[in-house]
């Protein structure tokens, strides 16, 4: 579960990156209506799972501690989508 709850950033920012790497390969209309939802869904699901499973110490230390850098991964992952959306809104996207 922790390499999970690792991967979902990393997989994230990977997509959000995509239509800067390659603008021609993705449609923005359907990346802000399919992949930005999905990004921040996935990435605040991926907090707050990490902080239900932080207070109740359910796991091993090793297993949260690689947890713990998949949320802060997901936060940086969520601050970037909001400011792609901030960027798209006043651009007119």
């Amino acid at each position: 579960m922790a390499l999970v709850a690792l991967g979902v950033p990393i997989v994230s920012l990977a997509l959000l990156f995509t239509p800067l790497v390659a603008p021609t390969s993705i449609d923005f209309q359907s990346f802000i209506g399919v992949v930005m939802p999905a990004v921040l869904g996935l990435n605040s699901a991926n907090l707050l799972l990490f902080l239900v499973v932080s207070r109740r110490r359910m796991e091993p230390q090793l297993p949260l501690s690689l947890w713990s850098i998949g949320a802060v991964f997901s936060g940086v992952c969520l601050a970037t989508a909001l400011v792609f959306a901030g960027f798209f809104a006043i651009l007119g996207g």
